[in-house]
């Protein structure tokens, strides 16, 4: 199967989750160079904790997920058809673990990301 990458950002004062994912249709390797890139550019451009965060990304090819507390960003595979439907499922999971720590967001549908 195919894999993509995803960036899960949430928006308090609207009370939503905002996935942006790639087109899809990456190898797993190129999704996470892509994941490696934004938090690479983040950390640039923006310093802590996105130094730590590109760091950990890049420390290990087996880690498919990383965060920050709040947002995430993640590589996964998903059916030839179905980029949109992967990253929802995923931000869905990333939201019910918020809710576990008292944070109550609700996924909102899932952008193709430009990057």
């Amino acid at each position: 199967m195919p894999w993509n990458f995803m960036e899960v950002i949430p928006f308090f004062d609207g009370r939503r989750l905002m996935p942006e994912c790639g087109p899809g249709g990456l190898t797993r390797s190129c999704a996470r160079s892509k994941i490696q890139g934004i938090l690479d550019d983040a950390a640039a451009h923006i310093g802590p904790p996105f130094d730590d965060l590109a760091q950990q990304w890049g420390s290990s090819d087996a880690r498919d997920f990383v965060t920050d507390s709040r947002s995430a960003w993640l590589v996964y595979e998903h059916e030839d058809d179905a980029v949109l439907a992967g990253a929802r499922e995923h931000a869905v999971r990333f939201a019910q673990e918020l809710r576990k720590n008292g944070v109550d967001l609700h996924v909102a549908d899932p952008d193709v990301s430009t990057r």
